[in-house]
């Protein structure tokens, strides 16, 4: 998570950078300035993912009002290719920088990040299964595809489910790879890890205690299901 965080941060000095460099060619701010400022995380979601203060902290040296540095700034900042979807100037001066929100990319992020679990799981449900099993309905004259959907499958079923379950807690759970994927913002992006850390940011415990307990209901009633299958699987089998 801190290394995402502090790549995000790089990423947002060197478009500052660039950005400068392209005003300076187009004589829209002075050449010569070592540009300073820190990148932070804003307290409040609606002043985006980062915020730059580049534009405030070379204000003396440029010899110009802040805000007038940071439009230059914004008019000379490319975001393609970046993680970045925009940047807008808030208050005296400051760049804030929204991450790119495509709510597929939080899919995407929860299933990397989770597929090991289930992989293994699986795996192992998999080299567990007796080979005798499936020699012995060839000799029935049985094709693969049977022997894999109809014996294989059902044998290792529990075991798929048990990665399912893990894999399922683990993307419910996620936050570091959605937050630096999509970021946060409500009613588009915000997944409940990334709702419950922005309410306890900002102090409204009572919102972050709500959607845990919307988390565990949530995954109690997955296990409800999961131990229901489970019973139905072994009652088959009996």
């Amino acid at each position: 998570m801190a290394n995402l965080i502090q790549s995000a941060k790089a990423q947002v000095s060197q478009l500052t950078a660039q950005a400068y460099e392209a005003a300076v060619a187009a004589e829209a701010l002075p050449a010569g300035v070592e540009l300073k400022g820190s990148v932070e995380i804003p307290k409040d979601p609606q002043n985006g993912d980062y915020a730059s203060s580049v534009a405030m902290a070379g204000a003396k040296a440029m010899k110009m009002a802040p805000r007038a540095i940071a439009q230059a700034l914004v008019d000379h900042m490319d975001l393609a290719g970046t993680i970045f979807s925009s940047v807008e100037i808030a208050g005296p001066g400051f760049l804030n920088f929204t991450l790119g929100s495509k709510w597929y990319g939080g899919v995407l992020a929860a299933a990397v990040v989770a597929f090991p679990l289930m992989y293994r799981t699986a795996r192992g449900a998999f080299e567990s299964f007796d080979d005798t099993l499936a020699y012995s309905a060839q000799t029935l004259g049985l094709s693969n595809t049977y022997i894999f959907w109809h014996i294989r499958m059902p044998y290792c079923r529990q075991g798929i489910l048990a990665g399912t379950v893990l894999a399922f807690a683990r993307a419910l759970g996620e936050y570091g790879a959605t937050s630096m994927l999509i970021g946060y913002t409500p009613g588009r992006t915000a997944t409940i890890s990334t709702t419950v850390y922005q309410l306890w940011r900002t102090n409204d415990e009572a919102g972050a205690f709500f959607w845990v307990m919307v988390n565990l209901g949530i995954s109690a009633v997955v296990l409800l299901i999961v131990n229901m299958l489970e019973r139905r699987t072994k009652g088959g089998r009996a």
